[in-house]
């Protein structure tokens, strides 16, 4: 039997979002009993119950000709430095770090590495060298914008409106022009996609004051680790 992948992160979006998107994009999720009714279109049956109990179970992508059912991810979040800290002392994180995902038997670390792995897992990592280079190339972009919008919150209070000026400059003249001209099917047509926007699925909130507050107190953010960071994508430019 295959387990549930298993996403260890704080309550928030941060670096984990990513990669709940893409498992939301490769389908893992749980396909309910009245989701399950309404795809096979059968009258509810002892037999009926026990074959949706019975894949259910196997806790795997299975196809048949009736119905495709996928395996559901939990998620184990720390809300305090001490829970975090416990989870750091268990050993699984190799470098003290989140994201981390229990997956196939592995505790993989690393943004990227766990994307590429959950990519291939579920074939959506290209079919040829190519192909992955292509990817690669629109989430290496992605990743560039996404840590300036992720540190942004940690911007000092005075500098916040010249890093949120610099943030849409940037999105709006270099990444948002490639993914407009590239990609001709907007992502929430996705069927996958489309439930994972759905309330009450695993994608998490913006954060807001307190929630920004709790993850400082988790990672020891320092106060203007935005510019710190900016210095670096500046740099980089």
């Amino acid at each position: 039997m295959t387990e549930k992948p298993v996403l260890h992160y704080f309550n928030g979006r941060g670096r984990m979002e990513s990669i709940r998107w893409l498992l939301a994009a490769a389908g893992v999720e749980v396909l309910g009993w009245f989701d399950f009714l309404a795809t096979v279109k059968r009258p509810v049956t002892p037999f009926l119950i026990y074959e949706f109990k019975s894949h259910l179970s196997l806790g795997i992508r299975k196809k048949t000709t009736h119905f495709s059912l996928t395996v559901q991810f939990e998620e184990k979040l720390f809300e305090t430095r001490e829970e975090f800290e416990k989870l750091i002392q268990g050993g699984t994180l190799m470098y003290e770090q989140v994201p981390m995902v229990e997956i196939d038997g592995m505790n993989l670390v690393q943004t990227r590495a766990i994307l590429r792995y959950v990519a291939a897992k579920y074939g959506l990592y290209g079919r040829n060298p190519e192909e992955q280079a292509w990817i690669d190339m629109y989430v290496e972009g992605l990743r560039d914008l996404s840590d300036m919008i992720m540190y942004f919150p940690l911007s000092l209070p005075e500098e916040k409106e010249m890093n949120l000026e610099y943030i849409l400059e940037r999105a709006k003249t270099r990444f948002f022009p490639v993914y407009e001209k590239d990609f001709k099917v907007r992502i929430s047509q996705i069927p996958t996609i489309n439930r994972f926007l759905q309330p009450g699925s695993q994608r998490k909130l913006p954060l807001d004051e307190q929630s920004i507050g709790t993850a400082k107190d988790i990672f020891k953010f320092e106060r203007g680790m935005f510019l710190k960071n900016m210095s670096t994508i500046v740099a980089e430019y």
